[in-house]
């Protein structure tokens, strides 16, 4: 009888053990954060609230699978949502995507991505998706496509090189022209044109971070939008300096100093088929589980003069690697008075 159990408990086990190896290489991810922050823009009463508006808030589910000879493939979904939005609490799409990783020729994937446009310069800003971000308040340019720091590219394909001597090469397209920004809720209008792509060169070692990036928006019957900029970071020690400038030509689809849909101003950006230049300073301290943190971004037209100065300036407390709370103060002067921007926040942000 004792041996007719363990002949069953050993056939459990071993029907059991493909699920578990199936749940195993099932990641869950994600962050939750909300701000308290009071926010005066010119003309307009100051107004408080408590809000993710910047949509760092996120879950994702990250499933890999080995097919040996060096190969993985990857599928993920994430999702966006502002935990503090009581009347929605809807997910939008953020990056999901199928794809083949090989240690030796890098990753081929399809769906919804972050543009590298945006992910070589998000991370020189520790506020980036916070009230107190460079991104749209004067410092770094804005929009939901190929371009800008704000949302994903839709309809797309993205190759990310294997690292060559530190090196790394990344490209997105789409080819069909879907690509909406998703994070950026009043950017949901397709341009009608063919092969909107963005392609960076970055390079990492140690304590430096350099990249240069471009980026090509084409909208139909009007003209092709250009961006391209270099950028970089340096880390001695505690202390953290961060650089990065942008040009842009032929800017038809970013907004210039105008109210969006969350009620914040854009001033980063540049429009009319303009051209102009965006450029972003930042020092970083770390003291403890302290990082104190200041920013200064400045905006120039070379057509109307939509010029605009940001500056912000504030610190974090880590409780630990996953859980910190911060706060700031930021301040955005266009020259169009009306457009004058100063924002306080305190927020609280938990990774998983």
């Amino acid at each position: 009888m004792k041996v007719k159990l363990l002949q069953a408990a050993i056939a459990a086990t071993l029907v059991a053990a493909p699920v578990a190896s199936a749940v195993a290489d099932v990641k869950i991810f994600g962050g939750v954060q909300v701000e308290y922050s009071n926010e005066d823009l010119e003309g307009q009463s100051a107004e408080q609230g408590v809000d993710d508006t910047n949509v760092y808030s996120n879950i994702g589910f990250r499933a890999t699978e080995k097919l040996g000879n060096g190969m993985t493939a990857i599928a993920q979904l994430s999702f966006v949502v502002d935990p503090a939005d009581a009347t929605t609490n809807g997910l939008a799409n953020d990056d999901s995507f199928v794809a083949l990783q090989h240690k030796k020729w890098g990753f081929l994937g399809m769906g919804t991505f972050t543009s590298p446009y945006s992910t070589t310069g998000d991370r020189l800003d520790p506020f980036y998706e916070t009230n107190l971000e460079a991104v749209g308040a004067g410092g770094m340019t804005s929009g939901g496509t190929v371009l800008g720091h704000d949302g994903a590219v839709g309809s797309a394909v993205y190759y990310r090189s294997p690292s060559w001597s530190n090196l790394t090469l990344d490209f997105v397209i789409s080819p069909d022209e879907k690509n909406l920004g998703v994070k950026d809720a009043e950017v949901t209008v397709q341009d009608g044109d063919d092969n909107d792509f963005a392609i960076s060169l970055s390079y990492e070692q140690g304590p430096i971070y350099a990249f240069a990036a471009y980026g090509q928006n084409n909208i139909e019957n009007i003209s092709t939008e250009e961006a391209f900029k270099i950028g970089g970071q340096f880390s001695m020690g505690a202390h953290t300096l961060s650089a990065q400038y942008e040009w842009v030509t032929d800017s038809n689809s970013l907004a210039a100093q105008n109210t969006n849909a969350n009620g914040v101003s854009d001033f980063s950006e540049v429009t009319n088929t303009e051209d102009g230049d965006v450029w972003f300073l930042g020092y970083q301290f770390k003291m403890g589980n302290n990082q104190f943190v200041a920013q200064y971004g400045q905006t120039d037209s070379e057509d109307n003069g939509n010029d605009s100065e940001y500056f912000a300036l504030g610190m974090f407390h880590h409780f630990s690697k996953k859980t910190s709370v911060f706060a700031g103060y930021s301040e955005s002067d266009g020259n169009n008075n009306e457009a004058d921007r100063e924002v306080v926040t305190v927020g609280l942000r938990k990774n998983f």
